[in-house]
C-alpha cells in the first residue's frame, strides 16, 4: 500500500532535472520489497525495476519505475526527465548505447569494469549509485518493521 503511494505521487509530481551545462547522472536499480518470515528473516516478494537521475549541481532527482530495462523503455523516460541540453552520465548499460542518437542528449559512460571514475573524462555514476544505496537502506529499515 505505501508503494502505490509513493508511486502515486512521484508520478503526480514529475519534474525535469538538469540544464544546459549540468550533468545528470542515471542509472536503473533492481528494488525488492521484503517481508518479515516467522524465524525473522526477511524473504523477497516483490522485485521491480527503477531508473534513477541525479543533477549533480543541484541535487535534484527522479525515480521512474519501468516495466523493463532495455532501450525502447529507458530512453524516452530519461528524454522525458532531463531538460534539453543536459549532459547524461551512465554506465555502459547496452540500452544507453543509442542515448545521443534518440534524445538529442549529450552523453558520456563509464566503463565499471575498469574504473569507477574514469581518469581521463571524470565520468562517473557515484552520485547516483549513492541515492540508489540510501533509498535501499531506507527501504531495507522500514522492511524489517512490517
Amino acid at each position: 500500500m505505501h508503494h502505490n503511494l509513493c508511486i502515486d505521487w512521484i508520478q503526480a509530481h514529475l519534474k525535469q532535472i538538469g540544464s544546459p551545462g549540468h550533468i545528470v547522472q542515471i542509472d536503473e536499480s533492481a528494488v525488492s520489497s521484503a517481508k518479515a518470515a516467522a524465524n525473522g528473516r526477511a524473504r523477497q516478494f516483490c522485485r521491480r525495476w527503477v531508473l534513477g537521475g541525479i543533477d549533480k549541481a543541484t541535487d535534484e532527482a527522479f525515480l521512474v519505475e519501468v516495466d523493463r530495462c532495455d532501450a525502447a523503455t529507458l530512453l524516452p523516460v530519461i528524454q522525458q526527465h532531463a531538460l534539453p541540453g543536459t549532459t547524461v552520465w551512465s554506465d555502459q548499460w547496452a540500452a544507453y548505447r543509442q542515448l545521443t542518437a534518440v534524445t538529442g542528449l549529450p552523453h558520456a559512460a563509464v566503463n565499471h569494469s575498469l574504473h569507477f571514475v574514469d581518469p581521463g573524462t571524470g565520468v562517473n555514476t557515484n552520485g547516483i549509485e549513492n541515492l540508489w544505496k540510501c533509498a535501499k537502506d531506507k527501504n531495507q529499515a522500514h522492511a524489517w518493521h512490517i
